[in-house]
């Protein structure tokens, strides 16, 4: 058993994990999700000029993908943290990727180191 990529409803990917039947984002679309929940009711509501992000369960990576874009545009600093007792493989990271935008982005923020704040 295994993870595998598949196709949401807003032509973004989500990933499906075997062991516990569930996938990662919203089968009816997994950017549409994390824009709704994590950028628009979370990160764009708070008015500081630094953002406290702590995640449970890193997953994809799609949600600090999308803050780290958000960050930029917005000019704001971001202390995020995040845990995940299973990471992604880096070819799970490789083969997800190619549904986001800035490919080599996506793929750098995988391979940063855990534990370090």
């Amino acid at each position: 058993m295994g993870r595998i990529i598949k196709p949401t409803g807003d032509g973004s990917f989500t990933i499906f994990d075997e062991r516990v039947g569930e996938c990662f984002h919203s089968i009816h679309g997994a950017v549409q999700e994390s824009l709704h929940v994590f950028i628009r009711s979370g990160f764009d509501w708070c008015q500081k000029t630094t953002v406290r992000v702590f995640e449970v369960g890193f997953g994809s990576g799609l949600n600090a993908y999308l803050t780290l874009i958000r960050a930029n545009e917005t000019q704001k600093r971001v202390d995020y943290e995040a845990i995940e007792l299973f990471p992604i493989s880096p070819d799970l990271v490789k083969t997800f990727a190619h549904g986001i935008e800035d490919i080599a982005v996506f793929e750098r923020m995988h391979d940063l180191p855990w534990q370090v704040k």
